[in-house]
This record gives structure tokens, C-alpha cells and sequence, in this order.
């Protein structure tokens, strides 16, 4: 099931349950990036999910670059394994890892991988123009990240999909 983010939906909504709404605007009004495609994909549970994923993954990595955020360590090296497992090439990279092995996981998805699995930690100040689709595995915890993390594409004029997942 596709649901697409609209704003003027979303205010309206707002405006019809809420009684007194305020309305807290971040960077300039109508000013969103037109090169991001945002849609959000209602799944009924964790499998689903990440059977959806990889029937879509070689789609995505033919297009360019894939970074598939997770929020926790332990949901990304379990996602890269199950990946794995399937014969996905990937990199991985979260917060726990020394400087050292995440600058060479970067060079690495740089260069050769097309796949990125990584918490937040890559969120911000990731600037590689060939990254075409962004998939929330897991939903940001909040909206700064959640644009931070739908940032990483669509950059420098190039089009870019971001994709966020949820479970019922």
C-alpha cells in the first residue's frame, strides 16, 4: 500500500482532529526538495518487510546507490547478515564501529558497494551524488533525522526516492 507525503493533506488533517494546531515550520515554506520522491509503504509485519526489500533491492542498486537506515547496531548487522545471506553485496556501517573501519566502509560504498546498511550515524554529512533511493527500514525516531536521512539523495540535480517502511 503506497502513501504519499503531501503536506497540504497532512495540514488539513491536522486542522480537521486538532483544536487549537500550531503549525512549526522548518527551513523555508515550499521550499522541499522537488529531486526526493517520498512514499511510504504500509506492511502488515517484519517479514513482509524485509521480503519487500529484497524483491525491490535489485531494482534500487541498479538505478545507483542504496542506503537502507536502521535505528539500532544490532538491527543493522542484522539486516546486512540476513542480506548477505542472500547474496547481496553490501557495507555496513553504525556507530559502534571504530573511526578507522567506518572510513573504510565509506571508501568502500564509495567505490565499489552499492549497498549501504546503517543507522544514523550516516544520516548526516554523507554527500555522494550516485545514492538514487533511500529506504527507512526502520522509521526515524524523529523528523530531523527522518530529513537528514532522505537527504542523502537527490543531491546535486539528480532524482532520488526515499522510501519508508512501516509496520502495522
Amino acid at each position: 500500500m503506497f502513501v504519499r507525503i503531501v503536506n497540504a493533506h497532512v495540514e488539513k488533517l491536522a486542522r480537521d482532529a486538532l483544536l487549537d494546531p500550531v503549525r512549526i515550520v522548518q527551513g523555508e515554506v515550499g521550499e522541499a526538495n522537488a529531486d526526493v520522491e517520498q512514499k511510504v509503504l504500509i506492511m502488515p509485519n517484519q517479514d513482509t518487510k524485509f521480503h519487500w526489500l529484497c524483491r525491490n533491492l535489485v531494482e534500487f542498486a541498479s538505478l545507483g546507490k542504496v542506503i537502507i537506515f536502521v535505528t539500532k547496531k544490532l538491527d543493522a548487522e542484522d539486516v546486512a547478515k540476513k542480506l548477505r545471506l542472500k547474496d547481496f553485496p553490501l557495507v555496513l556501517l553504525h556507530g559502534d564501529m571504530l573511526q578507522a573501519e567506518r572510513n573504510e566502509n565509506l571508501l568502500k560504498f564509495r567505490q565499489k558497494s552499492q549497498i549501504l546498511v546503517a543507522t544514523d550515524v550516516a544520516a548526516r554529512g554523507l554527500d555522494i551524488a550516485e545514492i538514487r533511493t533511500v529506504v527507512n527500514y526502520d522509521m526515524a525516531r524523529d523528523i530531523d533525522t527522518h530529513v537528514h536521512r532522505i537527504g542523502r539523495t537527490g543531491r546535486a540535480g539528480n532524482k532520488g526516492t526515499a522510501y519508508t517502511l512501516v509496520t502495522e
